[in-house]
C-alpha cells in the first residue's frame, strides 16, 4: 500500500491520542476501544491502521521515541551549551516530558516513561513487546552516551567513569525515581536523583 501524507499524518494523530491513554492507564488498562474513542475514530478505521493493539503499542513505542528526539534536537544541538550542560538540561527535558506532556485531569505525578511502563507491564507475559522496549532503552540511551564520553574529553566529568556502565546505572536509577514519584506524587525522589548524579558521582 502507497503511504499518502493522508495516511500518514491519520496514523501519527491515532498513535498520538492513543498513546495518551495507554500511558496513563497501561497496555491491559486500554481497549482498542478506548483507543478509537480517544482518537475520535469508528473501531473500525484501527485496522486499517494496526493490524492488533499489540502492534499498536510497538508502534506507540517508537513514536514516543521520535517524539523524544523532537523534544531534544534544538538541545542537542545548542553550540552554546556543552556537554556536560546538555546532559543536565536533558534530564530536565526528560523529567518534564515523562510527567507534564498531557493536559489532562489524571492528577500530578502520573504517567511516568513509557518505555518503563510498558516493560513493567508486559516483558514477562509478551516476548513480541519485551524486545521491542528492549531496543528502544538501547537507541534511547545511544546519544547520551556520546554526550557523556563528550563531558569527558572536555573535562568536565569524571573521565575514569566507563560512560556505557554509567549510562546504565542512569537509566536505572531515573526509572526506580520515576516509579517512586508515580507511587508518593512527590518529585523528591528525581530531585535527589539528578543531584547525586550530577554533583556527586559526576562531579570532578
Amino acid at each position: 500500500m502507497k503511504i499518502t501524507e493522508k495516511y500518514a499524518a491519520k496514523k501519527e494523530a491515532i498513535l498520538e491520542k492513543g498513546m495518551e491513554v495507554m500511558w496513563i492507564n497501561g497496555y491491559n488498562g486500554t481497549s482498542v476501544k478506548d483507543i478509537v474513542n480517544a482518537a475520535s475514530i469508528p473501531k473500525g478505521s484501527f485496522y486499517f491502521y494496526f493490524e492488533s493493539k499489540e502492534d499498536f503499542a510497538i508502534e506507540a513505542l517508537n513514536y514516543y521515541l521520535e517524539f523524544n528526539e523532537k523534544l531534544s534536537e534544538s538541545l542537542m544541538g545548542d553550540p552554546g551549551l556543552s556537554p556536560y550542560q546538555k546532559l543536565r538540561k536533558l534530564f530536565k527535558v526528560r523529567v518534564d516530558a515523562a510527567f507534564n506532556l498531557f493536559e489532562c485531569e489524571c492528577g500530578d505525578f502520573q504517567g511516568g516513561c513509557f518505555m518503563s511502563n510498558l516493560a513493567q507491564e508486559m516483558s514477562d507475559t509478551n516476548e513480541r513487546i519485551r524486545t521491542a522496549v528492549n531496543e528502544a532503552i538501547e537507541e534511547f540511551k545511544k546519544p547520551i552516551i556520546a554526550l557523556l564520553q563528550a563531558a569527558q574529553a572536555a573535562g568536565e566529568i569524571n573521565a575514569q567513569l566507563d560512560a556505557e556502565k554509567f549510562m546504565n546505572f542512569l537509566e536505572s536509577t531515573m526509572q526506580g525515581a520515576f516509579m517512586t514519584v508515580k507511587a508518593s506524587r512527590d518529585p523528591q525522589a528525581l530531585e535527589d536523583a539528578e543531584h547525586f548524579l550530577f554533583d556527586v558521582i559526576l562531579k570532578k
